[in-house]
């Protein structure tokens, strides 16, 4: 093997001058049984961000779905935590990854199953993708 020569890019990263990793974060408390519909986490406008994985903590059970780039639903309906959340030891790899642009967002829609206080942290973990050599 030649420890010079360049691994093939990925087809997503075709045409960024930069990647680094990165995660946003959605942090929320729900009440008993409470249900929370599109809620919103913001893309920075430097880079699009393309979600590789899932990994979270909280309290109680909950139901969740999310928006890509495109708009469209990640799944037909929610999905309970434990089948789509994983932890930052073994975060959830995603069957394929999910390009949000820059300046997009990640809409949620969440639902609390646990009949009590649920306090939740959804971490999107995947790659910051700048369309530039240097830093905004």
């Amino acid at each position: 093997m030649n420890p010079n020569a360049q691994s093939p890019q990925a087809p997503e990263l075709a045409g960024y001058q930069r990647t680094e990793g990165g995660y946003y974060p959605y942090q929320v408390t729900l009440t008993a049984s409470q249900s929370l519909k599109d809620q919103s986490v913001p893309i920075d406008g430097d880079s699009d961000f393309l979600i590789l994985a899932l990994a979270g903590t909280q309290t109680g059970a909950y139901r969740l779905n999310f928006k890509t780039g495109t708009g469209r639903y990640l799944a037909q309906q929610g999905l309970r935590n434990a089948n789509i959340v994983g932890t930052g030891q073994f975060p959830c790899v995603l069957p394929k990854p999910m390009l949000i642009p820059a300046r997009g967002r990640i809409a949620v829609d969440i639902e609390d199953l646990s009949v009590a206080g649920n306090t939740v942290e959804l971490v999107f973990i995947g790659i910051r993708l700048y369309r530039t050599g240097q830093p905004a």
